[in-house]
């Protein structure tokens, strides 16, 4: 199955997807960014699809602040921010590994 140019399920066995659960902290941000630390991570971007989605509790403040993921390497994610949160965010992150079509 191809959803917007990314083949699901490549070589029949599947997407392996993985979700995780991070915390932005609000002493980790330094120049409205801040690297968190996340095994699995790819350091390829066309291997993996990244979606980091904000816990229910820490949204309005995620949406307010324009936080981002702007960077992926290896084990690793960067967000940015318009405005540094007041407080820490709960963010889940689902890991999907792809193949382009």
């Amino acid at each position: 199955m191809a959803v917007n140019g990314i083949l699901l399920g490549a070589g029949g066995g599947g997407s392996t997807v993985v979700a995780h659960k991070i915390t932005l902290t609000t002493a980790g941000w330094a120049d409205n960014q801040q690297t968190v630390t996340l095994t699995g991570v790819s350091a390829d971007e066309d291997s993996q699809f990244i979606l980091p989605t904000p816990a229910a509790a820490s949204r309005t403040m995620y949406n307010d602040c324009d936080i981002q993921c702007i960077t992926q390497a290896a084990n690793s994610l960067t967000f940015s921010c318009a405005t540094v949160p007041i407080d820490a965010l709960s963010v889940y992150i689902l890991l999907m590994d792809v193949t382009l079509s």
